[in-house]
């Protein structure tokens, strides 16, 4: 199975050639015919530089940049669109999520999983965070009967779940809506626990107020869609 590793980054001039680097070569071992899609989110630093040198470098990778900042919802639906093979992998560009865990997801898939969700063993958070990520993972199961694991983390999945399940939400949600939508229609779900990675590069936003409020907006509209 062809895999499409899909990289956003944001400030991460530290640690994006790694990331990419290790994922050609979890690729490589693996077998799979590969693409990995950098997409800079207008970074400050070096990013766009580097990522433009691994791309003149690596057949297999393309660098993209938005001329404005438009956020990780945003940034993240911008590259699950552009995913052409036929498995996708979410990997920041910080080095939190390392490429090799596609050596568990891709098993799983190949024996007819559809998402693979990626279950940190632990997480570096201040109190407020961890109940921010207490909320996001009990409120879909609440609202939805769905347990989404580790909401906040990466998922490796068919990239036909993308193309085949249409979602409302335009915030940070549509991560967990994508999930919801995929278990009702029958998909078939697995998790794979791992330890992060310290991260390096980049600034965590997930957390933040405005962020906060439009998932919950999100997640109020998705409940009276379904």
């Amino acid at each position: 199975m062809s895999v499409s590793f899909l990289v956003p980054a944001y400030n991460e001039e530290t640690t994006l050639e790694s990331v990419v680097e290790r994922c050609l070569a979890v690729s490589g071992k693996l077998q799979q015919e590969c693409e990995v899609i950098i997409l800079d989110d207008t970074s400050k630093d070096r990013t766009w530089e580097i990522a433009e040198m691994l791309s003149a470098k690596h057949r297999e990778v393309r660098a993209l940049r938005h001329p404005v900042n438009q956020g990780i919802a945003v940034t993240f639906e911008e590259l699950y669109g552009l995913a052409k093979n036929d498995v996708l992998f979410l990997t920041p560009g910080d080095a939190q999520y390392p490429p090799e865990l596609l050596e568990k997801c891709l098993p799983l898939i190949q024996e007819g999983t559809d998402i693979v969700i990626c279950k940190r063993t632990q997480k570096n958070y201040t109190p407020y965070r961890h109940l921010i990520s207490y909320g996001y993972r009990a409120l879909p199961m609440i609202l939805f009967g769905v347990d989404l694991h580790d909401p906040g983390s990466v998922k490796c999945m068919r990239t036909s779940i993308v193309k085949e399940i249409p979602i409302i939400s335009q915030s940070v949600f549509a991560e967990v809506e994508r999930v919801i939508r995929a278990v009702r229609n029958g998909k078939k779900t697995a998790v794979v626990e791992f330890e992060p990675e310290i991260r390096n590069a980049g600034v965590a936003s997930g957390a933040r107020i405005k962020t906060v409020v439009a998932a919950v907006r999100d997640m109020i509209k998705v409940r009276w869609s379904l």
